[in-house]
């Protein structure tokens, strides 16, 4: 925090996914320094703080917290994007799989039909030139 707190760096921003609706994630960018109030903070009554003797620990703690549960935040989001990424991947692999299932079923039946007809018309052709050499 000692370097956030310098005039080493202007800002600190993080970029991450977050889970949106269905099976989709969006891109989003939040500024982790300096502190920027949600949108939801604004509706919060404000309450002042009586001062203390260790104000700039108190603040300073407080700032830290804030910097950190943002941090975490934005690797949760970006960890349950991952996790969801996965989970389509494998869906998509299922339903490619279960098509391609469905292909081999129909190829087989096809295959199977096609060796019964021939093993049938061995068996007339047979048949036919069996009574043609009796008939003779």
């Amino acid at each position: 925090m000692d370097l956030l707190a310098g005039d080493h760096l202007d800002g600190l921003r993080v970029v991450h996914h977050r889970p949106a609706h269905g099976f989709e994630y969006e891109t989003v960018e939040k500024a982790l320094w300096p502190i920027e109030p949600d949108a939801a903070d604004e509706d919060v009554p404000r309450v002042p703080v009586h001062s203390s003797e260790d104000q700039e620990a108190f603040v300073r703690h407080l700032v830290t917290e804030r910097f950190l549960v943002d941090l975490y935040d934005a690797v949760l989001h970006s960890s349950a994007s991952e996790q969801l990424a996965r989970i389509c991947t494998m869906r998509l692999a299922v339903d490619n799989v279960q098509d391609r299932e469905g292909d081999l079923r129909q190829e087989l039946q096809r295959t199977r039909r096609h060796a019964e007809t021939q093993a049938l018309l061995q068996v007339i052709s047979g048949f036919e030139a069996r009574e043609e050499s009796s008939d003779g």
